[in-house]
């Protein structure tokens, strides 16, 4: 007897998965209001861990909130969470979380 899950394969997944979603054509004209906050935060980031940023620290805060709360509408936004969640620590992670925010940051490019 083999097991439901065994049997599932990524083209069963993906029919039921919006094209949007997984392409991301419906954000390749505009940046969403999570990418946007995430640049922002990328960009605060970098300048907290360069200087004594902690002026910084209740704007990034604000914007790991925002961006966690937000639902993502492609997969390269679920990425940028994961990254996010990832960063400096962030997730007390396993192997397999570890594995994951690896490959989230190797799909966006960002690497911190």
């Amino acid at each position: 007897m083999t097991s439901a899950i065994a049997n599932i394969t990524r083209r069963s997944v993906l029919a039921g998965v919006p094209a949007t979603l997984v392409t991301g054509a419906a954000s390749a004209k505009t940046e969403s209001a999570l990418v946007k906050a995430f640049d922002r935060w990328l960009t605060l980031q970098e300048r907290f861990n360069a200087t004594d940023g902690d002026d910084l620290y209740a704007e990034i805060t604000t914007l790991e909130d925002q961006i966690i709360s937000t639902a993502p509408a492609t997969v390269h936004e679920y990425a940028l969470k994961v990254v996010l969640a990832g960063s400096n620590g962030g997730m007390e992670m396993s192997v397999l979380e570890r594995a994951l925010a690896a490959e989230a940051r190797a799909m966006t490019g960002i690497n911190i």
